[in-house]
């Protein structure tokens, strides 16, 4: 990390939409297509929520997982961490309000 990240956060926080906020693990997987990208488990931020909580144990604990079409049959496999908390944090992103940071910059 290059510059102080106050100004990202506080960009999070304003946003009364975003629920997260995080990179992808692009580098894992090549070529990266699709669902096959999974969120870097070491650059997460949530806000805390009750519901977001109980939403995300709540998808754990119903939502199937298979090697070939990943959590809920969305294709979110094939990469490092798909039938952990990286694919199901993707899969579940992937329809909910959140803030992708660019790696780069």
């Amino acid at each position: 990390i290059l510059q102080p990240l106050d100004s990202i956060f506080d960009a999070f926080l304003a946003d009364t939409n975003a629920k997260a906020m995080y990179t992808k693990d692009y580098a894992t997987i090549l070529p990266a297509t699709g669902n096959n990208q999974g969120i870097n488990n070491g650059l997460f931020f949530l806000k805390p929520s009750m519901n977001e909580f109980e939403s995300l144990t709540s998808l754990y604990a119903n939502t199937p997982y298979d090697d070939v079409n990943g959590w809920g049959g969305q294709g979110f496999t094939g990469f490092r961490g798909a039938m952990g908390t990286s694919g199901l944090l993707s899969y579940y992103y992937s329809s909910q309000p959140a803030i992708e940071l660019d790696r780069c910059t």
